[in-house]
């Protein structure tokens, strides 16, 4: 029909949209050779929202257009409901359903008309169906592994039916990811996810049905509940409860679906990192580094960070030994110590606090103030608290302080410093020893001084600057002996010269053992006097062993002796006493000094690098006697770790120590006993004692030649092997090298670069 001449009055109930035409209507006509065909009259309604559902649409025909001068006139009316719908479209692009018999994959349709039909290829892996209560939702159960295409069509939209891909699948690994090393009685979150056979991973959410147990062996750790982080990553916390070594897995349980198993993890529950001391007071120019306990073994990188450089400062690692800490100037700071891997993940942290002051105060510290003649006892310098201000704190700072001992009498006895014996003159001695001659009281005193005064108080090394002193008194009894004589000597004998009994009584420690050797040719019985005595012997693989008890105690040991077992009958009796430990000492070792030696093995004011010497521990009694036997736990401490390498004696009853120099420095060593409670301080200091002649340029003191250079070598032993009339010769050692490095003369030290 041709409407072209009617009057349309065209309105919508709402504000959106526009009509192109407002009182007609658009016309679709076909044609030919000036012959057309009316095919359709049509209105464009454009200009609307996306947000827009739905909008009524009026049309009213009133009459004619005016140019066309029809009188008539009359009222058509209607009116439609526009309800604009979007293709539809299904929640997921792709659908991964899991091959378990308990699990169903519910999809929504979205958008559309309501009014669907579902087809699907590949009908053996799975069965699709329209859910009763929701004609919008579809369930896919899933039959085999496989993959397949689902196909939606709208049955009132003319769209295109909507393709859904599908795939069915099961797992077959899992992947674990968590730290390696965690600290006891922390908890550390892990995260794994799971891979299908298609080797994509899958969506966290199916996790639940794979019944998954993670387990460890030793029973280290506590493993708490699984939850799911993000589309394919499930968490779990793990809590380190035991110290030890464990494997980590996870496996699936059900029976449902196929088994699946990680691959194990290596996991290490180390104990806390800690700073050893926590608190740490040093003076001006003191160096420490202190000792760091627990953290991750084997490979650990250790960052050090200080709150406040300018009271103090840590040696990079690739400038000197790790954590080195040098105080800078008076103040209080914090040393943090962070292990973490390569990927900065922090397995531990300790602290520690920072005191640089002055020293205000010094005392004497000695472990008895009477001792016999012929006894030595160890003496050295702490602050005037012992527990923060030992010789740690002061007893290597640069410039090094000015430390002089004294006594009042020297016939009563002498000071010797702690290596005198091995020929190691040290000036400024933080520690000596006494040694009793002669029976009196003496006085021992000790000054302390700074080499260079500072003016400003925030590098004071003494408080004011002003010099310390402390003194004690020590009393030298004498090492009394039982004198008797008989009828048949002489009055006079008796008067000048009475016998004495010297036999002097075995001193052992609570629960030490001793070996008691016994002669083959002789039958030898052993007895203890006292039946109720603590000290027993025992029979320990075959040699017979003299064991204290807990209890101080004095008692004898009866020994019968059938000599060469002719039934001739000797009789012994040993005192026996057990006795507290009361300090320990350090000694060269008798098979490197003899003491009848006069002279030191050398005569120096340091340890020359790569020296070694041996030192036996020695325990004493509140009498300044020497223990036969002790049950020791020997540790020690230094104040660097880089001067010296102290080496333990493998044999656990020589209770000795092997002392290896490494490099040009000072050190303070602290040797204790962890079982009787007693330690000893003392300062090594270490230098060169080859030079040459020339000087050397570098930091290093290493040499730097070319082919042909002669340079002639010194050693500072020359001048005591003149006085003493020793000789010696000069070796270059080349054995690591393939040719000839140099010649050296071997009487005048000469040296030769050969290439």
């Amino acid at each position: 029909y041709n409407f072209s001449t009617l009057y349309f009055e065209w309105s919508k109930d709402l504000s959106d949209g526009i009509f192109e035409e407002t009182n007609r209507v658009l016309e679709e006509v076909n044609g030919a050779r000036g012959f057309f065909v009316l095919t359709r009259s049509f209105q464009i309604f454009s200009g609307l929202t996306n947000s827009l559902k739905a909008i009524r649409v009026r049309c009213r025909i009133t009459g004619y257009h005016q140019n066309r001068r029809f009188a008539d006139q009359f009222d058509v009316r209607r009116e439609i409901e526009l309800i604009f719908l979007d293709s539809l479209t299904v929640t997921e692009e792709s659908v991964t359903i899991l091959k378990h018999s308990d699990y169903k994959k519910v999809l929504n349709i979205d958008k559309g008309s309501g009014h669907f039909t579902l087809e699907w290829k590949e009908k053996q892996n799975v069965q699709v169906e329209f859910s009763k209560e929701d004609k919008r939702k579809f369930i896919v159960t899933p039959i085999q592994t496989g993959n397949g295409m689902i196909i939606i069509t709208d049955l009132c939209l003319n769209y295109s039916p909507f393709m859904l891909p599908y795939s069915v699948v099961e797992p077959i690994d899992i992947k674990i990811q968590m730290v390696d090393k965690i600290e006891l009685g922390r908890s550390v979150q892990g995260t794994f996810y799971v891979l299908d056979n298609r080797g994509n991973r899958l969506d966290s959410s199916l996790h639940k049905f794979l019944d998954l147990s993670i387990t460890s062996s030793n029973n280290l750790l506590k493993i708490e509940e699984v939850r799911p982080k993000d589309d394919y990553l499930s968490t779990f916390k793990v809590r380190a409860e035991r110290l030890g070594l464990c494997k980590l897995l996870i496996q699936s349980q059900s029976q449902k679906i196929r088994s699946t198993l990680s691959a194990s993890i290596d996991l290490q529950v180390f104990s806390p990192l800690m700073i050893m001391p926590t608190n740490i007071t040093l003076i001006v120019g003191n160096v420490f580094q202190p000792q760091f306990i627990g953290g991750p073994q084997t490979q650990r990188n250790v960052e050090f960070e200080l709150e406040d450089s300018n009271i103090a400062i840590t040696t990079p690692i690739v400038h000197g030994p790790h954590g080195l800490i040098k105080a800078l100037k008076n103040g209080k700071t914090r040393l943090t110590a962070r292990v973490t891997n390569i990927d900065n993940h922090e397995y531990s942290r300790a602290q520690a606090e920072i005191h640089v002051a002055p020293l205000k105060k010094i005392q004497i510290w000695t472990p008895i103030n009477q001792v016999f003649v012929g006894a030595s006892i160890p003496v050295y310098l702490i602050g005037s608290s012992g527990e923060h201000e030992s010789p740690f704190m002061f007893g290597h700072a640069q410039p090094s302080l000015k430390i002089k001992w004294s006594l009042s009498n020297d016939k009563i006895g002498t000071l010797e410093n702690s290596f005198q014996k091995v020929g190691i003159y040290d000036p400024d001695e933080i520690a000596v020893r006494f040694s009793a001659h002669s029976i009196g009281t003496v006085m021992l005193k000790v000054v302390v001084e700074v080499t260079s005064a500072s003016r400003d108080p925030l590098f004071e090394q003494l408080y004011r600057n002003q010099p310390l002193t402390n003194s004690i008194q020590i009393q030298v009894y004498p090492n009394y002996v039982l004198s008797v004589s008989s009828h048949m000597d002489s009055f006079a004998n008796i008067k000048d010269q009475p016998k004495q009994l010297t036999g002097r009584a075995l001193l052992m420690s609570p629960q030490s053992e001793l070996l008691l050797h016994q002669n083959s040719m002789d039958d030898v019985q052993y007895h203890i006097w006292n039946e109720s005595s603590h000290i027993k012997l025992t029979n320990k693989t075959g040699n017979l062993m003299l064991q204290a008890g807990d209890q101080l105690e004095f008692t004898s040991l009866m020994i019968e002796r059938d000599l060469h077992r002719t039934g001739i009958m000797d009789y012994f009796t040993q005192i026996i006493h057990v006795d507290k430990v009361r300090y320990l000492s350090m000694d060269l070792d008798p098979l490197q000094y003899q003491e009848h030696m006069s002279t030191p093995l050398i005569n120096l004011a340091s340890f020359p690098i790569g020296s070694e010497i041996l030192m036996v521990i020695h325990f004493h009694n509140q009498l300044g006697r020497r223990f036969d036997s002790v049950k020791s736990n020997l540790k020690w401490m230094m104040s660097r770790n880089d001067i010296i390498a102290v080496i333990e004696s493998p044999d656990d009853s020589a209770q000795s120590l092997r002392i290896r120099s490494l490099k040009p420095g000072s050190v303070i060593l602290k040797i204790w006993d962890d079982v009787n409670q007693v330690g000893q301080y003392y300062k090594i200091v270490v230098d060169w004692a080859i030079t040459s002649m020339v000087e050397v340029p570098t930091d290093d003191s290493s040499i730097v030649l070319q082919v042909g250079d002669v340079v002639c070598m010194r050693t500072r032993y020359e001048e005591q092997q003149q006085q003493q009339n020793s000789q010696g010769f000069w070796n270059l050692d080349q054995q690591d090298s393939l040719i000839p490095i140099g010649w050296i003369n071997p009487k005048v030290g000469a040296l030769l670069a050969l290439s």
